[in-house]
Protein backbone atom coordinates (compact mmCIF):
# COMPACT_ATOMS: atom_id res chain seq x y z
CA UNK A 1 0.00 0.00 0.00
CA UNK A 2 3.18 2.29 0.76
CA UNK A 3 4.52 1.56 -2.74
CA UNK A 4 1.08 2.42 -4.02
CA UNK A 5 0.69 5.16 -2.69
CA UNK A 6 4.45 6.57 -3.46
CA UNK A 7 3.59 6.25 -7.13
CA UNK A 8 0.30 7.88 -6.91
CA UNK A 9 1.81 10.78 -4.86
CA UNK A 10 4.29 10.83 -7.33
CA UNK A 11 2.28 10.78 -10.30
CA UNK A 12 0.57 13.54 -8.42
CA UNK A 13 3.13 15.85 -8.17
CA UNK A 14 4.20 15.31 -12.36
CA UNK A 15 -0.01 15.92 -12.54
CA UNK A 16 0.69 19.01 -10.71
CA UNK A 17 3.52 20.10 -12.99
CA UNK A 18 3.64 21.96 -16.02
CA UNK A 19 5.51 24.12 -18.76
CA UNK A 20 4.87 27.74 -17.30
CA UNK A 21 6.52 29.26 -20.28
CA UNK A 22 3.78 32.90 -20.39
CA UNK A 23 3.62 33.04 -17.13
CA UNK A 24 2.91 37.38 -16.06
CA UNK A 25 3.71 38.80 -19.25
CA UNK A 26 1.42 41.91 -18.25
CA UNK A 27 3.07 45.25 -19.43
CA UNK A 28 4.87 46.95 -16.56
CA UNK A 29 6.47 49.90 -17.99
CA UNK A 30 3.81 52.53 -17.42
CA UNK A 31 2.57 53.19 -21.31
CA UNK A 32 -0.04 55.77 -20.92
CA UNK A 33 -0.93 55.43 -24.76
CA UNK A 34 -2.54 51.67 -24.22
CA UNK A 35 -6.14 51.68 -23.43
CA UNK A 36 -7.18 50.54 -19.82
CA UNK A 37 -8.20 47.19 -20.57
CA UNK A 38 -4.41 46.35 -22.03
CA UNK A 39 -2.63 47.30 -18.92
CA UNK A 40 -5.26 45.47 -17.07
CA UNK A 41 -4.08 42.70 -18.32
CA UNK A 42 -4.60 39.17 -16.53
CA UNK A 43 -1.40 37.08 -16.22
CA UNK A 44 -0.79 34.53 -18.71
CA UNK A 45 0.28 31.57 -16.32
CA UNK A 46 0.36 30.59 -12.98
CA UNK A 47 3.10 31.92 -10.35
CA UNK A 48 6.38 30.72 -9.92
CA UNK A 49 7.39 29.19 -6.68
CA UNK A 50 10.59 30.38 -4.96
CA UNK A 51 13.52 28.71 -5.67
CA UNK A 52 15.33 25.92 -3.26
CA UNK A 53 13.67 22.33 -1.32
CA UNK A 54 10.30 22.56 -0.97
CA UNK A 55 8.17 19.85 1.38
CA UNK A 56 5.04 18.51 -0.02
CA UNK A 57 2.63 16.98 2.37
CA UNK A 58 0.30 15.08 -0.35
CA UNK A 59 -3.12 13.74 0.93
CA UNK A 60 -4.71 11.20 -1.27
CA UNK A 61 -7.81 9.26 -0.21
CA UNK A 62 -7.26 9.87 3.39
CA UNK A 63 -3.36 8.83 3.38
CA UNK A 64 -0.92 11.40 3.75
CA UNK A 65 2.23 11.05 2.34
CA UNK A 66 5.21 13.67 2.67
CA UNK A 67 8.38 14.50 -0.11
CA UNK A 68 10.47 16.76 -0.81
CA UNK A 69 11.60 18.94 -4.30
CA UNK A 70 14.43 20.56 -5.66
CA UNK A 71 13.02 23.30 -7.57
CA UNK A 72 14.91 25.78 -9.77
CA UNK A 73 14.46 27.93 -12.48
CA UNK A 74 15.15 25.56 -14.70
CA UNK A 75 13.20 22.89 -13.45
CA UNK A 76 10.63 25.29 -13.38
CA UNK A 77 10.71 25.98 -17.32
CA UNK A 78 10.07 21.98 -17.90
CA UNK A 79 7.63 21.44 -15.14
CA UNK A 80 5.64 23.63 -12.26
CA UNK A 81 2.74 22.93 -10.14
CA UNK A 82 -0.39 22.68 -12.33
CA UNK A 83 -0.29 20.04 -15.42
CA UNK A 84 0.30 16.59 -16.30
CA UNK A 85 1.78 16.71 -19.56
CA UNK A 86 4.81 19.02 -18.81
CA UNK A 87 7.71 18.06 -20.87
CA UNK A 88 5.45 16.85 -24.39
CA UNK A 89 3.25 20.21 -24.14
CA UNK A 90 -0.04 18.41 -25.70
CA UNK A 91 -2.53 19.80 -23.88
CA UNK A 92 -5.69 20.54 -26.25
CA UNK A 93 -6.60 23.26 -22.88
CA UNK A 94 -4.65 25.55 -20.61
CA UNK A 95 -6.76 27.70 -18.33
CA UNK A 96 -5.09 29.53 -15.54
CA UNK A 97 -7.04 32.23 -13.99
CA UNK A 98 -6.47 34.34 -10.74
CA UNK A 99 -8.97 35.39 -8.44
CA UNK A 100 -9.82 38.03 -6.83
CA UNK A 101 -8.69 36.59 -3.32
CA UNK A 102 -5.20 35.72 -4.68
CA UNK A 103 -6.86 32.21 -5.54
CA UNK A 104 -5.27 30.63 -8.61
CA UNK A 105 -7.84 28.13 -10.54
CA UNK A 106 -6.46 25.88 -13.24
CA UNK A 107 -8.28 23.67 -15.77
CA UNK A 108 -5.88 21.60 -17.93
CA UNK A 109 -6.67 18.82 -20.87
CA UNK A 110 -3.44 16.83 -21.90
CA UNK A 111 -2.70 13.66 -23.58
CA UNK A 112 -0.35 11.55 -21.87
CA UNK A 113 2.96 9.53 -22.46
CA UNK A 114 1.00 6.38 -22.35
CA UNK A 115 -1.95 7.13 -25.04
CA UNK A 116 -4.39 8.41 -22.90
CA UNK A 117 -5.96 11.81 -21.56
CA UNK A 118 -5.48 13.45 -18.48
CA UNK A 119 -7.63 16.68 -17.06
CA UNK A 120 -6.76 17.90 -13.99
CA UNK A 121 -8.53 20.99 -12.68
CA UNK A 122 -8.46 22.71 -9.24
CA UNK A 123 -6.94 25.95 -6.96
CA UNK A 124 -3.96 26.79 -5.24
CA UNK A 125 -3.44 29.56 -2.64
CA UNK A 126 -0.48 30.53 -0.79
CA UNK A 127 1.90 33.48 -1.82
CA UNK A 128 4.57 30.44 -3.44
CA UNK A 129 7.68 32.36 -1.78
CA UNK A 130 7.25 30.45 1.23
CA UNK A 131 4.19 28.45 0.89
CA UNK A 132 1.13 27.53 -0.96
CA UNK A 133 -2.30 25.04 -0.66
CA UNK A 134 -3.50 22.80 -4.17
CA UNK A 135 -7.02 21.10 -3.69
CA UNK A 136 -6.77 19.49 -7.22
CA UNK A 137 -9.09 16.89 -9.32
CA UNK A 138 -7.21 14.44 -11.68
CA UNK A 139 -8.69 12.25 -14.23
CA UNK A 140 -7.09 9.95 -16.35
CA UNK A 141 -9.11 7.62 -19.04
CA UNK A 142 -7.87 5.63 -22.16
CA UNK A 143 -3.91 5.43 -20.87
CA UNK A 144 -2.66 1.75 -22.51
CA UNK A 145 -1.63 1.14 -18.88
CA UNK A 146 -4.76 0.65 -16.92
CA UNK A 147 -3.41 1.35 -13.40
CA UNK A 148 -2.97 4.79 -14.44
CA UNK A 149 -6.42 5.19 -15.03
CA UNK A 150 -9.46 6.76 -12.90
CA UNK A 151 -10.03 9.81 -10.36
CA UNK A 152 -8.41 10.77 -7.38
CA UNK A 153 -8.66 13.64 -5.36
CA UNK A 154 -5.71 15.36 -3.52
CA UNK A 155 -4.08 17.85 -1.19
CA UNK A 156 -1.07 19.37 -1.43
CA UNK A 157 0.45 21.86 1.12
CA UNK A 158 3.55 23.30 -0.09
CA UNK A 159 6.38 25.07 2.30
CA UNK A 160 9.84 26.16 1.53
CA UNK A 161 12.14 24.71 3.59
CA UNK A 162 15.42 26.67 2.03
CA UNK A 163 18.54 25.80 -0.39
CA UNK A 164 18.42 22.59 -1.81
CA UNK A 165 20.70 19.82 -0.31
CA UNK A 166 24.33 19.72 -1.76
CA UNK A 167 24.47 17.27 -4.75
CA UNK A 168 20.48 17.19 -5.92
CA UNK A 169 19.32 19.80 -8.98
CA UNK A 170 16.16 21.22 -10.06
CA UNK A 171 13.71 18.47 -10.28
CA UNK A 172 15.16 16.06 -7.75
CA UNK A 173 12.29 14.35 -5.36
CA UNK A 174 13.25 12.52 -2.38
CA UNK A 175 10.54 10.33 -1.60
CA UNK A 176 9.29 9.12 1.83
CA UNK A 177 11.40 5.92 2.00
CA UNK A 178 14.79 8.26 0.57
CA UNK A 179 14.69 7.22 -2.75
CA UNK A 180 15.92 10.44 -5.03
CA UNK A 181 13.68 10.40 -8.48
CA UNK A 182 14.26 13.49 -11.00
CA UNK A 183 10.42 14.31 -12.57
CA UNK A 184 12.14 16.12 -15.27
CA UNK A 185 14.03 13.09 -16.23
CA UNK A 186 10.30 10.87 -15.90
CA UNK A 187 8.58 13.06 -17.66
CA UNK A 188 11.62 13.17 -20.20
CA UNK A 189 11.56 9.53 -20.21
CA UNK A 190 7.77 8.78 -20.54
CA UNK A 191 7.22 11.15 -23.04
Amino acid sequence: MRAALAGVSLIGLLALTACDKGADKADVAGDDTKPAAAAAKAPEGPPKQMSGQWEYKNTIAGQQMTMKTCVDAKSQEAVSWVNPAAVSQDCSKREYSKQPDGTWTFYTVCRTARGGETTTSGAAKGDFARNFTVLVTVKTEGATEATTNGVFDMKIDASYIGPCPAGQRGGDVVLPDGQIRNIIDAARKDG
